[in-house]
């Protein structure tokens, strides 16, 4: 492996994206883990300000989405959209509910356009993220 031959865990290509962000993205679990063990930073994010998790988030990748959220990944990161936005709007529902569940917060959305992520699904998504006792 290029990382025990001295390559850098945090390379940065001109998106500002490392190799833990690009495996998250394409579902590779066994690369995701590896470089994680090799201490790959979890909240690395490219110029756009996204994270490995909300790259894994948006893919679908609930493997991987468990394995960072474990591992310590923030769930609400500062300057992008949060990996439940990005999951919502892509209807991913067993992510939600993992993300739900391990403390994701709905009423935090950095977007500019103040949208949360009730905004990005549809009515079984809206389902899963309503919070009980409330209509």
């Amino acid at each position: 492996l290029l990382v025990d031959r001295g390559a850098s865990l945090e390379s940065v290509d001109k998106f500002g994206r490392t190799p833990l962000s690009y495996a998250a993205e394409n579902g590779h679990e066994a690369i995701v883990k590896l470089l994680i063990d090799k201490g790959a930073g979890l909240e690395s994010a490219h110029v756009g300000g996204r994270t490995p998790l909300s790259f894994a988030a948006k893919g679908g990748h609930e493997a991987i989405v468990r394995l960072l959220v474990d591992q310590g990944a923030r769930l609400q990161p500062a300057d992008d959209p949060t990996p439940l936005q990005y999951t919502a709007d892509n209807r991913h529902e067993t992510i939600i509910k993992l993300l739900v569940d391990k403390g994701a917060r709905l009423e935090y959305a950095p977007w500019s356009n103040g949208q949360n992520p009730l905004f990005c699904g549809d009515g079984g998504i809206v389902k899963l993220l309503r919070v009980p006792g409330q209509h």
